[in-house]
């Protein structure tokens, strides 16, 4: 499964922003849990976290 660009995007705009996640997921209107989903797979996909 891929993520969509928007969830991409989000990923990587936390990896830059210097919030935790939970206040970044609370200041972009973000579910944590589905966030926390995509940033799961993102991983996989890239076996990192955002710089």
């Amino acid at each position: 499964m891929t993520i969509s660009a928007h969830w991409q995007m989000q990923i990587e705009k936390w990896g830059t922003s210097g919030l935790t996640l939970v206040i970044f997921c609370q200041q972009n209107d973000l579910k944590y849990s589905t966030f926390c989903a995509r940033l799961s797979e993102y991983q996989v996909r890239h076996r990192t976290l955002p710089t």
